[in-house]
This record gives structure tokens, C-alpha cells and sequence, in this order.
């Protein structure tokens, strides 16, 4: 640890991104350490600013209008999208250190591509596009593979765990890089809790928008839930009004398959603070000594920015908890332990964070699911990072 102090004390970046690499590659607990987790978010934000101002939409996105604006556009990409360490688009850093290469190549070279296998949200079956859309072709730049996890859209997270094994399976990869978005990252989580064996295979978890914490949206509507029997009752009126009091937007296309399998009412309990806390206190510490780093990517975003009909429990949980992206907190969507890194709050929602534009037919008139946030460039500057920590090796 004294090298990486005295190279950020010296501001020697190059030294510093080749010192930590070689001390992860033997001991991925240097990530614990409070500098290291400071670089590492500072270095995401860079890589994020950085592949931003390539993004046309995102830069018309956080410009003024009629096209004066005399803010370097970093600043202005800073001042749109990131909720917190806005005066990080100063920063003067090196290029990625490591560049992109194919897939083919990696084989060619001999090596094996990593993979990334990304873990659904709640009722993901019942939303127009997919979660992070442009990950096969990021991951893809820099040699890795992507799996999608088939996650029962509508159960509980320690039933979802056979689906994510399923996918561990379908991969012979033994450099996993698991990315969760909302409900997701607590199917990941308690995967890792009950599968600890998995832990060598695992070369990061990276929660995105991750409902680690819960969510307030999710107590209300249990505790009107938690005496029913819902069960397997797919498509009646008591589930589409569930469905509809978290997500007015649900649509039931795509969402009975494995009708046998529905579990509502877990789904739902496995989204409570209380749950999610239940959880932490259990099975924290031992998913922490699996040393397997976190990555949290979290989204800020005001009642005004968040789609009408989530107005309201944007308000809510702004009440109850503090600063959220419509269904998250902030400090809910954040693994705190040792081995847990923040590498940015992002001014989005917990839709826009992941999602591309909703089509209009899904829209309620609603003016904020064009989704303007520049995901591709938050997946670049998330690859690039692990690519440098040489947790893709």
C-alpha cells in the first residue's frame, strides 16, 4: 500500500494503474482500502466523462439550447450526469491502459475470454427494451463474452438462484463478471451467499441501480400483499394490480412463461428494506470474505426528472430515505462492506440508468422515458476500469 500512496502522491498514474494491477493480481483485498476505493471511482468518472463527449445525444443532452454554450463539454456532461463529484470533469488522467481487443484476437493470442453475465431486474418480462442493451458489444471491444441470466421475472431471490447457476453452467469461464440491475444484483448476492463455492469463478459483481438495500415502493405494496395468496395466479386481477401499483407500465406479454414458477409475493418481500437488511445482517460478512469486489453504479434523480406516474414515490422515498432514482435510494443501491466500491452517483433514473427510450405505445404521455443517459459510455468506462484493475485477465 505504501507504492499506491506514494504514487498518488506523486501523481504518477501510469506507475499507480501497474502497481495496483500486480498487487490485485495477488490479493484482490487491496480494493478494501479507502485511497484505493477514492481511485477507482475517480478513475470510472474520468473513463465515463471521457467516452461521453463522443455521444452526440449525450452532448446535445447537456448543452444549453440553440447551441451557446461555452462550458467545456466535459463540464457540461459533469453538471448533467453525475449527481455527486461534479468537479471531477477537471481531472487530467491518462488514457485506458488497456485498449480495446477483440475477441478473435484474445483467442489467437490464447488467451480465454472473460464473461459477463448479466442478471435481470424485477418483472423484466414486462418492459419494452432489454437492460443494458449495448453490453455484448462493449464487452465484445475488450475480448469478453455475455450471458444473460434467464431470472424468473416474477419470484424470489433465493428461487431465482437455479437460473443464475443455469447460466454459470452455460459459460465454462472461469472469469466471471457478474452485472446485476436492480432486483438483479439481490439475485446475485444471494446467489454468492448460498453458492460460495462459485467465488473462484468470480472476478467482480457489479451492481447497477441494485436494489441491495430495498426498496420503500416495494414495503407498501407488500404489506397490502402479504396475506394473499398469489402464488401461481397468473394474469388475474389481483397480480395485474400488483404488477401495476410497482410498474404502471407492465405489460403481461412475455410474462407467463414458467406459470408454475410465478411467485409474487416473495418477488415483492425480496424488494422490502426490511428483507434486503435481513439479508446483509446474515450473509454480509461471509460475502465479503469471499473477497470478491462490488462495484456499485448508482442514480439520483428529482420528482421532476422521474416519469409522472413515479412522481409520487419518488417524493415518497425521498421522504422516507433521501436522495433516489424513483425506486432506489441512493444509500440502498450501495454494497457498504470492505470489499464494496462506489464508483458513481449518476444524475438518471432507475430506468433511464439502464434502459434505452421506451417506445411511444409505452409511454402514458409521459416525457421523460426518451432516456437520454449515455449508458454505452457508463458500460465502456465500467469494462475499461475492470480491464485495468486486470480483473478481465
Amino acid at each position: 500500500m505504501n507504492d499506491i500512496a506514494d504514487h498518488l502522491a506523486r501523481q504518477d498514474y501510469d506507475g499507480l494503474i501497474a502497481t495496483l494491477r500486480e498487487q490485485i493480481s495477488t490479493d484482490r483485498r487491496v480494493l478494501a482500502d479507502p485511497e484505493v476505493k477514492k481511485w477507482c471511482g475517480q478513475r470510472w468518472r474520468f473513463l465515463f466523462l471521457d467516452e461521453a463527449a463522443k455521444d452526440e445525444r449525450a452532448v446535445k443532452e447537456s448543452s444549453k439550447p440553440f447551441g451557446f454554450d461555452g462550458r467545456p463539454v466535459k463540464r457540461r456532461l459533469a453538471e448533467r450526469f453525475l449527481a455527486q463529484d461534479v468537479e471531477d470533469w477537471q481531472l487530467d488522467l491518462p488514457e485506458p491502459a488497456v485498449s480495446a481487443l477483440d475477441a478473435s484476437s484474445r483467442r489467437a493470442a490464447g488467451l480465454d475470454p472473460a464473461t459477463f453475465m448479466f442478471c435481470p431486474g424485477f418483472v423484466h418480462r414486462a418492459i419494452p427494451v432489454s437492460g443494458l442493451e449495448d453490453l455484448e458489444e462493449v464487452a465484445e471491444g475488450y475480448g469478453a463474452e455475455v450471458v444473460r441470466a434467464d431470472a424468473h421475472p416474477a419470484r424470489g431471490c433465493e428461487a431465482n438462484i437455479a437460473d443464475l447457476q443455469a447460466a454459470f453452467d452455460s459459460t465454462g469461464s472461469d472469469s466471471v463478471v457478474m452485472v446485476g440491475y436492480s432486483k438483479g444484483s439481490a439475485d446475485a448476492l444471494t446467489l454468492l451467499a448460498h453458492q460460495p463455492e462459485l467465488a473462484n469463478r468470480v472476478r467482480a459483481l457489479v451492481s447497477w441501480a441494485g436494489a441491495v438495500g430495498g426498496s420503500p415502493s416495494a414495503d407498501g405494496v407488500y404489506d397490502l400483499i402479504k396475506d394473499l395468496e398469489l402464488g401461481s395466479i397468473v394474469g388475474s386481477d389481483v397480480v395485474i394490480n400488483v404488477l401495476k401499483m410497482l410498474l404502471p407500465i407492465a405489460q403481461m406479454d412475455g410474462m407467463i412463461e414458467r406459470p408454475d414458477e410465478w411467485d409474487l409475493r416473495a418477488a415483492v418481500r425480496d424488494l422490502t428494506t426490511a428483507e434486503r437488511a435481513r439479508f446483509l445482517d446474515e450473509h454480509g460478512a461471509t460475502i465479503d470474505e469471499l473477497d470478491i469486489p462490488i462495484f456499485n453504479i448508482a442514480g439520483q434523480a428529482g420528482p421532476l426528472e422521474v416519469p409522472y406516474f413515479q412522481m409520487q414515490g419518488s417524493i415518497e422515498i425521498g421522504k422516507a430515505v433521501g436522495p433516489n432514482d424513483m425506486q432506489v435510494a441512493v444509500d440502498h443501491a450501495q454494497v457498504t462492506s470492505p470489499m464494496g466500491t462506489t464508483l458513481a452517483v449518476l444524475r438518471a433514473h432507475h430506468w433511464d440508468l439502464a434502459l434505452g427510450p421506451f417506445p411511444m405505445s409505452h409511454r402514458l404521455g409521459s416525457p421523460n422515458l426518451h432516456h437520454p443517459f449515455p449508458r454505452r459510455a457508463a458500460l465502456v468506462a465500467t469494462v475499461q476500469l475492470l480491464a485495468e484493475l486486470g480483473l478481465l485477465d
